[in-house]
């Protein structure tokens, strides 16, 4: 059903020659359907790419914690992985990014300065402080294991 659906919405796109905003949080239909990702924490825009820097290249932390949690990435045996901490209290909005209780690259003024989304490499945006400065490590991503 999911595959009619989506067929459908590529073939309505197609017809009329319109643009779709897509919002989901099935990161496998992302790869599939969308040509430009837009990844949201706690209402925000955290990292804007190309669909296949998204996955290839994530540059903000909750889009690579967020990848480093899907089933697929995960060695056969082992616990499955967890973003730690809790989301934030959207009714109590905190300064800096919401984020930064709970990533494991955060800085001090990560707790403090409005995170702005700003290019990190062409056509790639990240609101995350520490990537804009120094960078993060790089993250490669296995294939996903077969089930």
């Amino acid at each position: 059903m999911q595959a009619q659906i989506l067929d459908l919405i590529r073939r309505l796109q197609q017809d009329h020659g319109t643009a779709v905003i897509f919002i989901t949080h099935d990161l496998g239909v992302v790869s599939g359907f969308c040509d430009r990702v837009q990844v949201m924490y706690a209402g925000r825009i955290v990292e804007s790419a190309p669909v296949n820097d998204i996955f290839a290249r994530p540059r903000h932390p909750y889009n690579r914690a967020l990848q480093r949690s899907i089933p697929a990435f995960q060695p056969k045996g082992q616990d499955l992985y967890t973003i730690p901490g809790q989301p934030p209290d959207l009714s109590r909005p905190q300064p800096g990014c919401a984020f930064a209780p709970r990533c494991e690259f955060a800085r001090t003024e990560c707790r403090t300065i409005p995170m702005q989304l700003v290019d990190v490499a062409p056509g790639h945006a990240s609101a995350c402080l520490r990537v804009q400065v120094e960078g993060l490590p790089e993250m490669v991503m296995a294939a996903p294991t077969q089930g």
